[in-house]
């Protein structure tokens, strides 16, 4: 078995695609609309095996009240993290600071819905 994809809820599709894209070079791999639903599925390169789904909230909840909307916590790794975090910095992007953990270093960072997510020093 193997995880294939996470599913975000999010508020706006379209900005929290475009954030993805333009501050971690996420590639768009699919965009369907299928009735009223539309999904976006992007990824961190084109052959990733996992993907992120971006689901409208608000049509998910109407849809299946018991899904927890609640966002799962995400780790990412890079190989240069004080260059991503210096870029995300420089974008306006609300970043921690870099944090010494044993093993490794890592910040956090929001996208513009204010979901936190955090990146490692791979």
């Amino acid at each position: 078995m193997q995880l294939a994809q996470l599913m975000l809820y999010v508020e706006n599709q379209k900005e929290i695609r475009d954030f993805w894209v333009k501050h971690f070079d996420f590639v768009v791999k699919n965009e369907v609309m299928n009735g009223d639903m539309y999904m976006i599925e992007l990824s961190p390169h084109a052959n990733a095996e996992t993907t992120i789904i971006l689901h409208n909230r608000e049509q998910i909840m109407k849809m299946s009240p018991e899904i927890d909307m609640t966002t799962p916590s995400l780790l990412f790794a890079t190989s240069d993290l004080e260059k991503l975090h210096a870029r995300l910095v420089a974008a306006n992007v609300t970043v921690g600071e870099i944090v010494d953990m044993p093993g490794y270093r890592v910040f956090n960072f929001a996208d513009p819905e204010n979901h936190y997510f955090a990146v490692k020093q791979a």
